[in-house]
C-alpha cells in the first residue's frame, strides 16, 4: 500500500523486515497511515530485533528533495570524522548539533529546511524523518507508541508537513 519504500532510509536495514498493525485513512485531507515496522539485524547469539512504530503521510501537493533525518549520537560523530555527509547549519548550531541530516541533494535540502522547521526539530529532540517526493515517514528509533498515543504522534506528522515547504 506504500510505494517505493527502498528509497527511505529506514527501510534499507536489517533483513526479515515486516509491516504490522497497518492502519490506513486520511488525516486533513492527507493520505495517512500509521504501523508498526520490524526488522532484524545480526544473526545467531547476535541477533536483534526491532521494533518501531511509524507515522506515513502522503500529501499530493508536497515535493522534497530525499533526506534522512536522525539524532546525532556518539557512533555519528565518530563516523563524521571519517567524511560521513552531515548537513549542518550554521544559524542554527543547536539543531546541528542534536541531528544528523543526509542526502542526495544539499541544496534542496537547505531550501526545505527553513528556519521555522529546524527550530520545531530543536523542540523535539529524538525525532527521525525520512522524505522523498509526496512521501513523509516520523519515528523514533526503536520506540512503539500505544495506541492512545496515535492522534499525538500523527498531529506531529502533520506539524512537520505544515513547515515543509510546498514545491
Amino acid at each position: 500500500m506504500i510505494a517505493g519504500l527502498e528509497h527511505f532510509t529506514l527501510f534499507n536495514q536489517g533483513h526479515h523486515k515486516q509491516i504490522k498493525n497497518f492502519m490506513y485513512g486520511e488525516a486533513n485531507g492527507v493520505k495517512a497511515a500509521v504501523f508498526d515496522y520490524v526488522f532484524v539485524t545480526g544473526s545467531g547469539k547476535h541477533r536483534s530485533v526491532h521494533h518501531q512504530s511509524v507515522t506515513y503521510l502522503e500529501p499530493a501537493n508536497l515535493r522534497v528533495p530525499y533526506f534522512s533525518l536522525r539524532p546525532e549520537g556518539f557512533f555519528t560523530k565518530i563516523i563524521q570524522a571519517f567524511g560521513y555527509q552531515d548537513i549542518d547549519f550554521g544559524q542554527r548550531p543547536e539543531f546541528s548539533k542534536q541531528y544528523l541530516l543526509r542526502g542526495q541533494d544539499e541544496p534542496a535540502i537547505r531550501q526545505a529546511f527553513n528556519d521555522t522547521l529546524l527550530s520545531f526539530f530543536e523542540s523535539y529532540q529524538g525525532t527521525c524523518v525520512d522524505g522523498g517526493g509526496n512521501q513523509l515517514f516520523v519515528f523514533r528509533a526503536g520506540q512503539r507508541f500505544q495506541p492512545q498515543e496515535i492522534q499525538s504522534q500523527l498531529a506531529l506528522a502533520l506539524n512537520i508537513l505544515n513547515l515543509l515547504p510546498r514545491y
